[in-house]
């Protein structure tokens, strides 16, 4: 590992050319600083968790996991990050380069990270043996730009369980298919795949299944491992409230509930205000504090229903909501709670899920209240470093919160083995040994490297339903141009019987044919 305080920034650069021109420079000399040793490509989210932020989401947590066990096994990764919406104040610097001895880390906007000839430059200039993504999004960005070269695919969270849950909290709108999609990519183009949970394993063993991906070739290989959410071992400097802010102003014997982060799709916040109120009907001293609040451009109705039963609630002045802290004030809350309480909705992306804030306050020494759907929250209730209530019920976490305030004097052990389990089970090291065992001989999938034709591909068949589609389309414009020829042609000939010729011709035929059927019966003859 390597000291966060050493971190060096080499600048912020200005929009256009020039800022990409010094970008690749700048990647250029590192890729000369690594030599001939294994040169990585990361590319994740930020902020990360050592950064001065507004607010850090869980996606810039696994990027700079992956980042620190990269680095644990000597290899200098160049570390490509967008900039996640809403975490951090003002407007978008453009792009950003700080680095250490160990790591370059290149920041820039989702827009210049998405689209555009950056990434595919930066890679170009680094060329690295393989790229690694840190989350969904940026995996699918490594597929795009690899050139060939082997990906580690990271699936953090069930793309679809989310779909679900967002479309569940989202009412307008299809919420499915763009997640659908960027499944199909992934399990197509991945090398190997990453995972938080064995249940999670499962279900991405089943998507390769679909998509085409358990064939002859891969047949005996571990195509997915899990990587749980790490312990960051980041020590921040706790910074003390204004004492003359009266949101900070809480007693010093208060019991104090902490919710850290943001109000996510899964967040069932009429439990939390359920239970709360009821908690603190029979304690006087309890204390709510919220920090973090709407996540922008993904969910921002959970923090706004929230707030909303937050004003109307007999309690509300003793909830306090401080909105997004910096890290270090964060830090304080975290060090002033008794406990941490995550309230969550009956969902497959919590059975499937994963809890990078609940490691954090692992870590931290603070004990939580959450639902054991999660293979996490199961772990650490089994060995008495947390608490579930049953989800969906107020009363299940009034009675969790009233247990744990009547054995609070046990809080500060129970914090100190929660610290243990964190580092001993959760650490960097252990988390990332599969990662870091791919690349130190990373390769590409056998069945992708004789870029043989995947019969069970979604895009193929996708093309081909495309295809199919189109020559209906083309079989559609030919009937409908027939069928205007023939309703021309009918009102040509309406127009035909309609005009004197033709009924001059008519009365003709008719004088022939009365003219001729005499002479016609005449010459007919008749057997005997």
């Amino acid at each position: 590992m390597f000291s966060l305080t050493m971190m060096m920034v080499l600048g912020q650069l200005p929009d256009g050319e020039e800022s990409v021109l010094d970008v690749l420079t700048a990647v250029r000399r590192w890729r000369e600083t690594v030599g001939s040793g294994r040169a990585v490509a990361l590319l994740g989210t930020a902020p990360m968790p050592f950064e001065h932020a507004r607010m850090n989401y869980a996606p810039g947590g696994r990027t700079w996991q992956f980042a620190q066990g990269l680095v644990a096994d000597g290899i200098c990764p160049l570390v490509v990050c967008e900039r996640m919406a809403g975490g951090y104040d003002g407007a978008d610097p453009g792009i950003e380069i700080e680095q250490t001895d160990s790591v370059m880390i290149v920041r820039m906007s989702s827009e210049d990270f998405h689209a555009g000839d950056i990434i595919p430059n930066l890679i170009k200039a680094f060329d690295p043996g393989c790229l690694v993504g840190a989350s969904a999004r940026p995996s699918g960005r490594c597929v795009e730009v690899a050139d060939g070269r082997p990906v580690w695919v990271d699936l953090f969270g069930d793309p679809m369980a989310e779909a679900q849950a967002r479309a569940a909290r989202c009412s307008e709108g299809d919420q499915l298919t763009a997640y659908r999609n960027l499944v199909a990519t992934l399990v197509e183009s991945g090398d190997v795949f990453s995972v938080v949970s064995g249940r999670q394993r499962d279900v991405a063993i089943g998507q390769l299944g679909v998509l085409g991906r358990l064939n002859r070739e891969t047949a005996g290989r571990q195509m997915v491992h899990v990587l749980p959410c790490a312990a960051m071992g980041v020590a921040t400097q706790a910074i003390a409230p204004d004492d003359r802010d009266p949101a900070w102003s809480i007693a010093d014997d208060a019991f104090v509930i902490l919710w850290s982060g943001g109000f996510n799709t899964w967040c069932d916040v009429e439990t939390l205000v359920g239970g709360i109120e009821n908690a603190m009907e029979k304690i006087e001293d309890l204390q709510l504090v919220v920090t973090g609040g709407a996540i922008a451009g993904h969910d921002e109705l959970s923090w706004d229903r929230f707030r909303n039963l937050v004003e109307v609630s007999a309690f509300s002045d003793r909830i306090q909501l401080l909105g997004s802290l910096t890290t270090e004030e964060l830090a304080w809350w975290v060090e002033r709670a008794d406990l941490g309480l995550v309230t969550e909705k009956v969902l497959y992306e919590r059975e499937l899920g994963s809890s990078g804030r609940m490691i954090a306050w692992l870590e931290a020494k603070l004990p939580f209240v959450a639902t054991s759907q999660s293979e996490l929250v199961q772990y650490c209730v089994d060995r008495g470093v947390a608490y579930a209530y049953r989800p969906g019920d107020p009363a299940s976490l009034t009675s969790i919160l009233l247990h744990v305030f009547e054995q609070r004097a046990a809080l500060p052990e129970i914090g100190e083995r929660a610290r243990r389990l964190a580092r001993e089970h959760f650490s960097i090291g252990k988390t990332t040994g599969p990662l870091r065992r791919w690349v130190s001989g990373a390769e590409k999938a056998p069945d992708l490297s004789r870029n043989e034709s995947n019969p069970l591909s979604f895009w193929v068949m996708n093309r081909a339903l495309k295809g199919a589609l189109q020559e209906g389309e083309v079989l559609r414009q030919k009937n409908l141009h027939m069928e205007v020829e023939l309703q021309q042609i009918g009102a040509q000939l309406h127009d035909i019987h309609r005009s004197t010729m033709w009924r001059t011709w008519a009365v003709l035929r008719k004088i022939k044919d009365l003219v001729t059927s005499p002479w016609s019966k005449a010459g007919t003859t008749t057997e005997p």
